[in-house]
């Protein structure tokens, strides 16, 4: 069943990222963007709900270079916190974009892309199936 949302959520630490990501899809969609869920008390954590996944499409988590948002009061790994989205959010699209260890698994319901840029040509693609971007 398509949605009638068609916005992409990004979670990285990375403004370069961020901005490239809201340049990348301007015309297709909202971009919301969260620093992760180190950076204060997540909603995703307290509350099994965050306002930023509600309204999106497709979610595309960015780990940091030590594989785990760390930014204030906790670490939290980026694949545990993608996992978090697919099971409270099933109807959202959730990419993690690399993983810090190849034999690492992760739970069926979260895409693995390669890099970054797999990553945003992923939810590109997922938007496209979902009726919303061109391919």
């Amino acid at each position: 069943m398509m949605s009638d949302r068609k916005s992409v959520l990004v979670v990285s630490e990375d403004p370069t990222f961020i901005a490239n990501i809201r340049e990348r899809f301007a015309g297709i969609g909202a971009v919301v963007a969260c620093v992760g869920p180190g950076d204060g008390r997540c909603n995703l954590d307290l509350k099994g709900a965050c306002r930023l996944v509600d309204h999106a499409d497709v979610a595309i988590v960015d780990p940091p270079p030590s594989g785990a948002f760390s930014r204030a009061w906790h670490k939290v790994p980026a694949t545990d916190y993608a996992e978090r989205i697919a099971a409270h959010y099933p109807e959202t699209f959730v990419i993690l974009c690399g993983v810090p260890d190849p034999y690492f698994e992760v739970n069926p319901e979260v895409a693995v892309a390669l890099d970054r840029e797999s990553g945003v040509e992923l939810s590109r693609w997922a938007l496209h199936v979902r009726g919303y971007a061109p391919a």
